[in-house]
């Protein structure tokens, strides 16, 4: 009981109220069910379909994205590290 009495006392509330305040400043983009307008977004979502394509076939780390510019492909993992894309 005495430890949870000395939680009380060490935990910091501004913890509590900064977390409050960026759900609430993120709470438009999190509720959502869509994905965003944006004007990159498309791109984005060709890259990943195009390195999830890459992975199925066996390459684990791409560099050539073969179905890309109409068919003659573009080395857009050279330039684009697929990182981030691997997350998504």
């Amino acid at each position: 009981m005495e430890k949870l009495k000395r939680f009380g006392q060490q935990f910091d509330w501004g913890y509590l109220v900064v977390l409050a305040m960026a759900l609430f400043a993120l709470w438009p983009f999190l509720s959502r069910s869509a994905l965003p307008q944006e004007t990159d977004a498309e791109l984005h979502i060709f890259r990943l379909a195009e390195l999830s394509s890459l992975l199925r076939g066996g390459e684990w780390y791409p560099r050539w994205a073969p179905n890309f510019y109409y068919g003659y492909g573009y080395p857009i993992f050279n330039y684009y590290a697929p990182l981030t894309y691997y997350l998504g």
